[in-house]
């Protein structure tokens, strides 16, 4: 029967002790024999103790019973049984860090007592223990309570206890905020929702446990908070350094500058009024984004007409040692003059904006199995501000995306000026593409019937007819093969018999031939033994997958078998190949040779014959498929296994004039009893071919895949059968029946033994587990960080697979895992996935249910992981991997997420002075570059009319610029200040220009 070790071991000892039973009942044991032995070992008084390290704990033991020779293992050493019963206590410091268990052993009979060592927590608070409510707001704006633990697998949420509410325990349950979240280390934020702030005094608990220890303890740390003074009245300073400006003749507008600075405020919000007092309806472009910020530098506003930009700024109510302080605010007005000189730009006479667009062709002809038109966009726009892009289905003038060109939105439209080529190779409809420039101040300020407005606003559209191809497709074409062997180059290397002009390329297990203008044409062939797992043989179609690049030249391989005469060949020419490298993009599989008897030692040749004088061509291939059978409709026998009854089938498929291969039309159905039919092939596949599959059966069954094409809908199916000798098929149902399941030795459907059940696919008896991802932590100690594009190299998830059982996960299953990193969504970055690992080292049933037992810590590395908050998720026993079956189908919990931040690296940033020391009246040259690939607002701020801003996504990088200051009279401070818009972490740095007096003789 198929058991663990330790069921045999329970069974061995039943039975055993019932034969032990059986001779004492016939009276074969003395009355001395029969004495009980009584054997107990306590600590701290219990059969179990939990401390701390360091902590001594008590042993003490009962003997009683017919027992010479006792001990008690950890160095305690021999106890004294000289006089009955013996009893005795010692003190013991079990070693740092360390479960220990205590076994008393008295002539093979046992007592045990175990102590754990109880996880240590420390918690902290940045900023300190005491801190200051903001005397804006009331409040302390983040509260960032950090643990930090040892011993333990994990720590439950954070909970805290006001001074308002002693004894009332507000726990913060919400992920938000959270970094690590139940983790042995982490940290969470008091800074508004979900959490809300702190205002008083606290403290905050958490607890940390050690699951597989079974131990348990809590940190606890006290915030002292004070208030602070009354808040001062709110003060604003508002100025421009655009008091006077003049508008582009062409667009209208001008651009301004507004900025300000406030003091004891908490919001502002922002107005403009034109020259007669009258509001905007809406606020000029370039004014008021981030409404809200107590402090901004506005350096692109757009108007047209003098305006009145108001600011006006302040604080809510506000309550500062129990004395309530009203809201209120304060307001400043700066005047910006357009056109101080009267003069005006007659817009009737500006040059119009005009558009310019051709498709060729306008006539698409859509792919006969893709169903896709190919076109070209050839676009001139002159004099607008920008453009929008759509398009329209003829047929009902629905708007729909179509990728490469709509584009609706500020933050993908058009530049107003310039020539453009726009490549559509997805016109699947009868298509009007529509085009749409405007000049922002002609459309913002006149009504379409005026002469301003026509000559600001044009639209123009073109059309795009799809139509069918006039050749039709040939019939879409599937082909699967049983019993598959499918060599690679680097197995045919570690085994070729001989090989001509042909030689392994290490770096991507290529064979090529390395021919050169000297040799060419030249002939290259490599002669390996057919060597089939199963050693089978069979009549076999024969695949080469191989390289194509499009460069002019061919090569012609071919295939033959002991010697014998060329069994088909294959010439590469492809005009249409996307590289004229050897590359993904052209790799071609094609089957050269069909009907082939292959046995077990034949001597497979592969040669190419190379035909580039020039030289820059090379014969190449990477991999040989044998699929047996004809590949439509066969019956093939499969070898079964003796041991397990069970037969490996690799399978193998390749498709032509089909735009997809889906797997769920491909199901494998043993004969005989089509209600037990189950997908064998998960994810969309391949279409010119794919490794073998391998499928472990144990009664005869048909394989089948179904390949279709969008322009037609026309689809192809093939089968296959693989045939299993009668006296190895089990019968279906032992596979299926409640609680049953197929003793892999016996072939023999048995119950299944305690911790066991039936594997899903193939019935056997194994291990029944419940798998789920524990918490992924971040290891950001040993990452290097690209300071420059503001990314994380060699950061490592820390991730575990929890089994919670009841049985065990066993040496040698595989299950496979990875990490994920889900960017900040204000990023609009793609997923991050690790590599997936595949652990096969075994996990031990939990000692009690519920419970459960942790893996190793296993490790996933991610590079380019960019700054900002992120979800950080691991998987384990992922979909469509070889896998531990689970008894528990609700796999939410093989995924486990927790977010993670990821503070922004120092940028590259400098400001100098050519000059430190100057004399009074004299002028110094202030220099700052930074080289950052992301945002930043920055601004450079000092004496001498230094009040520079710019954003680093308009200038790119790296960027440089100086400014001369006018003359100085003190010593001056300049002040380089950026802010990363996501995160709002700001970056400064100063240089000093020192004004010294000048010196006199006397």
């Amino acid at each position: 029967m198929y058991y663990s070790m330790k069921t045999l071991r329970l069974n061995l000892t039943k039975a055993f002790l019932a034969i032990f039973g059986l001779i004492a009942a016939f009276g074969l044991v003395s009355q001395a024999e029969a004495q009980p032995v009584t054997l107990i070992l306590t600590v701290n008084g219990g059969s179990s103790a939990q401390i701390v390290n360091g902590q001594s704990v008590a042993l003490q033991w009962y003997i009683d019973g017919p027992v010479i020779n006792c001990s008690i293992n950890n160095g305690v050493g021999v106890i004294d049984t000289s006089n009955m019963p013996a009893t005795g206590t010692l003190q013991y410091t079990p070693p740092a860090n360390t479960n220990t268990n205590f076994v008393l052993n008295c002539d093979g009979t046992t007592s045990s007592a175990s102590v754990a060592v109880a996880p240590t927590v420390t918690m902290t608070i940045d900023g300190g223990t005491s801190q200051t409510n903001d005397p804006i707001t009331g409040r302390i704006d983040n509260v960032r309570v950090r643990w930090n633990s040892t011993l333990s697998t994990r720590c439950s949420n954070v909970w805290r206890e006001d001074s308002s509410n002693p004894g009332v325990q507000i726990f913060a349950n919400s992920n938000g905020d959270y970094s690590n979240k139940n983790q042995p280390s982490g940290f969470i934020n008091y800074d508004g929702w979900p959490h809300g702030y702190i205002s008083e005094s606290a403290t905050f608990y958490i607890a940390c446990y050690n699951d597989v220890a079974g131990t348990s303890a809590t940190g606890s740390i006290t915030l002292n908070v004070t208030d602070p003074a009354p808040p001062g009245n709110p003060l604003i300073s508002l100025w421009t350094n655009t008091p006077m400006v003049s508008t582009d003749p062409l667009y209208g507008y001008a651009n301004a500058d507004v900025r300000f600075d406030s003091w004891n405020t908490s919001w502002c919000n922002y107005n403009a009024y034109y020259a007669d007092g009258s509001p905007y309806s809406d606020l000029p472009s370039g004014f008021g984004a981030w409404s809200g910020n107590t402090s901004r530098n506005f350096t692109s506003i757009q108007v047209a007409t003098t305006t009145d930009f108001e600011v006006t700024c302040g604080r809510n109510a506000v309550t500062i040692g129990g004395v309530d302080y009203p809201a209120t605010s304060t307001s400043d007005v700066v005047r910006v003059v357009v056109n101080p000189s009267g003069t005006t730009t007659d817009r009737s006479l500006l040059p119009p904006v005009t558009i310019s667009a051709t498709a060729t062709p306008s006539t698409v002809v859509r792919d006969p199995i893709f169903g896709r038109g190919t076109t070209s966009v050839d676009l001139t726009v002159s004099n607008a501000d920008y453009c929008y892009l759509r398009a329209f289905l003829l047929s009902n003038n629905v708007e729909y995306n179509l990728d490469g060109w709509t584009r609706t939105n500020s933050f993908n439209r058009l530049n107003g000026n310039g020539t453009y080529l726009l490549y559509l190779d997805n016109i699947t409809q009868d298509t009007r593409l529509n085009i749409e420039c405007l000049r922002q101040f002609d459309v913002d300020f006149y009504d379409p019937a005026d002469p301003e407005y026509v000559q600001g606003y044009e639209t123009v559209d073109v059309t795009i007819l799809a139509t069918s191809s006039p050749v039709a497709a040939p019939p879409p074409r599937v082909w699967i093969y049983g019993n598959g062997y499918h060599p690679t180059a680097a197995d045919i290397s570690a085994t070729e018999i001989s090989s001509t002009n042909f030689f392994i390329n290490s770096g991507n297990d290529w064979y090529k031939t390395n021919n050169g203008t000297l040799s060419a044409p030249l002939y290259g062939e490599v002669t390996f033994p057919f060597d089939h797992p199963s050693d089978l043989t069979d009549v076999y179609d024969i695949y080469l997958r191989y390289c194509d690049e499009n460069d002019g030249a061919y090569n012609t391989f071919s295939v033959s078998v002991n010697g014998g005469p060329v069994l088909g060949t294959i010439v590469t020419d492809n005009p249409n190949a996307e590289s004229n490298v050897c590359e993904g993009s052209t790799e071609e599989v094609k089957r050269i040779a069909s009907g082939v008897t292959l046995t077990e030692g034949d001597q497979v040749t592969v040669g190419c014959q190379n035909d580039d004088l020039s030289g820059g061509e090379h014969c190449r291939f990477l991999q040989v498929y044998f699929g047996g059978g004809s590949g439509d409709g066969d019956t093939l026998a499969a070898v079964t296994s003796s041991s397990t009854g069970f037969a490996n089938t690799p399978t193998f498929w390749y498709s032509e004039n089909v735009a997809k291969c889906d797997a769920n039309d491909s199901w494998a159905t043993p004969l005989g009893d089509p209600s037990l039919a189950y997908l064998w092939k998960f994810g969309n596949w391949d279409l010119t071919g794919a490794d073998p599959e391998n499928e472990l059966i144990s009664t005869s069954t048909s394989f089948d895949t179904s390949c279709y094409r969008y322009a037609d809908g026309l689809d192809a199916t093939s089968v296959v059968t693989i045939s299993l000798p009668e006296a190895f098929s089990l019968s279906a149902s032992t596979s299926i029946a409640t609680g049953q399941c197929i003793d892999p030795v016996t072939l023999v459907s048995t119950t299944a033994p305690p911790g066991y059940m039936a594997d899903p696919v193939s019935g056997l008896c194994v291990a029944a587990v419940d798998l789920a991802a524990f918490s992924p932590s971040p290891n950001i100690g040993g990452a290097v960080t690209d300071n420059v594009f503001g990314t994380y190299d060699n950061l490592d998830a820390i991730i575990a697979i929890e089994n919670l059982g009841p049985g065990e996960v066993v040496f040698g299953g595989e299950v496979s895992y990875m990490a994920t990193v889900d960017p900040d969504p204000a990023q609009a970055l793609p997923l991050i996935s690790s590599p997936i690992g595949s652990y096969s080292s075994g996990i031990a049933a939990p000692s009690t249910m519920p419970g459960s037992t942790l893996s190793p810590t296993l490790t996933r590395t991610f590079n380019g992981v960019p700054f900002g908050t992120h979800q950080l998720c691991s998987r384990v026993n992922l979909d469509g991997t070889t896998n531990v079956p689970e008894w528990n189908t609700d796999v939410t919990n093989n995924t486990n997420c927790t977010s993670i931040s990821l503070p922004v690296p120092p940028p590259p940033m400098s400001i100098t002075a050519d000059r430190i020391v100057v004399r009074p009246d004299q002028q110094a040259l202030i220099t700052w570059d930074i080289n950052v690939a992301y945002q930043m607002g920055c601004t450079v701020n000092g004496p001498g009319s230094i009040n520079e801003s710019f954003n680093t996504l308009t200038t790119g990088y790296p960027y440089s610029d100086n400014q001369l200051t006018t003359p100085l009279t003190s010593t001056s401070e300049y002040i380089f200040s950026c802010t990363e818009p996501i995160t709002n972490t700001t970056f400064t740095e100063r240089v000093t220009v020192e004004v010294v007096p000048e010196s006199q003789e006397i």
